[in-house]
């Protein structure tokens, strides 16, 4: 099948330096995703990069009105802070309703910070504390999302990646760093190796999807189904001037348009650009 290739990135040595410098352990996470990937090998599973596109019945059901700003009131306690990006060079105010800090350090204004993760209920934009957070683990209620808003390398370095930290350290070099783009699930593509493959890929999948106007919009990394107890994806897109990163179950990766769109809406109401 014919096949086209995106993303042409050869020095991945020079792309890890570069996330490093920022948020590294959110976007790496190396050390344990070989870890999964030993567990992995012990477990026998295939080393196809999608040999499973299908999900489990754990969709949460999402309205078509939707309001991520309801808490955006004027008699609302708000916390007036700034997200300094370190990559660009500058800082993006935000203010946003004082119910969704959970930490009372997050609670004044007036802080600089490099990042800030806030954790929201699907659909209807509430926040969720930890405690609520565990409870709902605790009787396989996974209708909640975090999401993190920072400074990273563009998305075309953050999908490159995610595909070199799915292959074993010893592959990597030998591994060309164009990518092959196929149809995938709800709107996507997904990414796979060009020419020499490797020896061995953890089981997850890498998505791109794109605008015909703004090019490369969003990158997802998920488990393959039933690779872990809980198989989760990572979403990356930009927003109101920042890099977000999106974490939610794999089981919901039919909604990731209306999560993306719902933190984006969210976003432009907590910074000046969206007042």
């Amino acid at each position: 099948m014919p096949t086209e290739k995106v993303l042409g990135r050869s020095n991945y040595d020079t792309l890890c330096a570069r996330v490093s410098f920022v948020s590294s352990c959110a976007i790496l996470r190396d050390a344990a995703s070989f870890l999964k990937a030993s567990l992995v090998v012990v477990l026998a599973f295939v080393n196809s990069p999608a040999t499973a596109n299908t999900i489990d019945s754990s969709l949460t059901p999402m309205s078509e009105e939707r309001s991520p700003c309801t808490a955006f009131t004027d008699d609302a306690t708000y916390v007036d802070f700034s997200i300094r990006m370190q990559l660009e060079d500058r800082h993006v105010p935000m203010r946003v309703p004082k119910q969704y800090f959970e930490d009372f350090w997050d609670r004044k204004s007036g802080y600089e910070t490099t990042s800030q993760l806030f954790s929201v209920e699907i659909g209807s934009f509430a926040p969720v504390s930890r405690p609520e957070t565990s409870k709902r683990n605790r009787v396989g209620v996974h209708n909640w999302f975090t999401f993190n808003t920072t400074d990273v390398v563009p998305l075309d370095e953050v999908a490159a990646i995610h595909m070199k930290l799915s292959i074993l350290i010893k592959d990597r070099k030998r591994i060309s760093g164009v990518f092959t783009r196929l149809p995938g699930p709800h709107g996507l593509y997904e990414l796979g190796f060009s020419g020499v493959q490797p020896q061995f890929r953890r089981p997850e999948n890498v998505y791109i999807a794109e605008s015909p106007s703004k090019g490369l919009t969003s990158v997802l990394e998920c488990d393959a189904p039933d690779s872990v107890l809980n198989p989760g994806c990572q979403l990356n897109f930009r927003a109101s001037g920042m890099d977000v990163t999106l974490n939610f179950q794999r089981s919901d990766l039919p909604n990731w348009r209306e999560f993306q769109a719902d933190t984006t809406q969210f976003l432009n109401c907590a910074t000046s650009s969206g007042a």
